[in-house]
């Protein structure tokens, strides 16, 4: 994770020496993504969360005006719901779940569902994460696209933390 923020000052510092700061949005996402993966160990990043969650904002206004081959629309919008989890708005992550652009990226009904019962855990006490680990481990194996692995992998990291003790739901 460090190299990767290493990454990003990089592309920040080449966005600002060559005036492209309209791209600064897409490399603030980056950073996004990052602390969302990274999530709690992320004391690396310098920046607010708030700040990072204002730029995948800005970024989903851009990029659903024009589509960028680097980050999608639909990923940005994946990322903000994560994001949202994580600064327990689940509320608003379970909304951002149920629209029919998100429900078409996450691609799989199993997926949804996990995703579903973790948010009603967090709002109902439904379930359990340790469940919900182990029906993501389960679907990680069935996975057939490199995104739908993404997805579960970082279900599965996330839910772990909260089984050991690293992050508090």
């Amino acid at each position: 994770y460090q190299e990767a923020n290493g990454t990003i000052d990089f592309y920040i510092d080449f966005l600002k020496e060559n005036n492209e700061l309209a791209k600064m949005p897409l490399a603030y996402t980056q950073r996004a993504e990052l602390y969302v993966n990274s999530y709690p160990s992320i004391s690396f990043i310098k920046l607010d969360a708030q700040f990072l969650f204002k730029n995948v904002d800005e970024y989903l206004k851009l990029v659903k005006k024009s589509d960028n081959s680097q980050l999608s629309y639909e990923q940005a919008l994946y990322l903000k719901m994560r994001f949202c989890i994580i600064k327990k708005e689940y509320k608003q992550a379970f909304d951002m779940l149920n629209q029919d652009v998100l429900k078409k990226h996450i691609n799989t009904d199993a997926i949804y569902d996990l995703y579903k019962a973790l948010l009603l855990l967090f709002t109902q006490s439904k379930g359990s994460f340790p469940e919900i680990y182990k029906k993501a481990v389960q679907q990680k194996y069935k996975a057939t696209l490199p995104f739908q692995f993404n997805q579960l992998n970082w279900l599965i990291n996330f839910t772990q933390k909260i089984i050991n003790g690293a992050i508090k739901p």
